[in-house]
């Protein structure tokens, strides 16, 4: 690392080194590059609303095929919906490196304009420069670089794939899943039907409700067949 101390070899305690406000130029670059980060960003997060709204679909799909017994329109649905998630999860790490990159550049821009006035207020805190030593500059400039790694390794960790694209292992368990919530919204959407308890006789009266349906017409069956239906329904 480039010690700080190296910068003030061959200067005299009276001579200041002259830090510039930014220029025009520099100001404008910084202002398109700034413009097109914002305008990739409106982009991102076009397509990962998309991409949401895509993975809502094919899980509605899928839902719809179980409904139906369809189970190999509901793994296809499902497998199309993996592979929405993996590239949203894409999508998130390139937000995030946008972001990450908007920051960098406002920092660099606000690191020159400050360095600029602290140039300009130097020649009056030349009182103050004799108990700031070069090694206390060293010592800061180190804690800063070994914060900035740390902060450029957890990027690199946010920015790695969570999984393989094509990871279709859980797909059945999903779909096993499906299956038995459909088939527990069924049970509970059905009313309970009411039994009939029919009172038998000992002795010879209890022949005689065979007897009176033995003797039924097809008609009367029909009916009472529509009957409990009713009330199964």
């Amino acid at each position: 690392m480039v010690k700080w101390s190296k910068l003030f070899k061959g200067k005299s305690s009276t001579e200041t080194a002259a830090v510039q406000q930014p220029s025009a130029s520099c100001t404008a670059k910084v202002q398109v590059a700034k413009g097109k980060l914002d305008d990739a960003e409106e982009l991102l997060v076009k397509k990962r609303d998309l991409l949401e709204r895509q993975i809502a679909q094919q899980l509605e799909k899928a839902r719809q095929a179980t409904r139906d017994k369809n189970k190999t329109a509901a793994l296809a649905a499902l497998k199309k919906k993996k592979l929405y998630e993996a590239q949203l999860e894409q999508i998130e790490c390139s937000i995030l490196r946008v972001d990450e990159q908007q920051l960098m550049l406002e920092n660099s821009q606000t690191t020159m304009m400050t360095l600029a006035t602290l140039g300009d207020a130097a020649k009056a805190a030349k009182v103050l420069s004799a108990e700031l030593s070069v090694e206390q500059v060293d010592q800061l400039r180190d804690q800063l670089d070994e914060q900035h790694d740390e902060m450029r390794q957890i990027t690199d960790m946010l920015g790695q794939p969570m999984g393989a694209v094509g990871d279709f292992d859980d797909v059945e368990a999903e779909l096993e899943g499906l299956e038995q919530d459909l088939a527990d919204a069924e049970l509970a959407s059905l009313d309970p039907v009411p039994s009939k308890i029919a009172a038998v006789h000992v002795g010879p009266a209890a022949v005689r409700p065979a007897a009176a349906a033995a003797a039924k017409t097809q008609e009367e069956l029909e009916l009472e067949e529509l009957e409990q239906e009713l009330l199964a329904a």
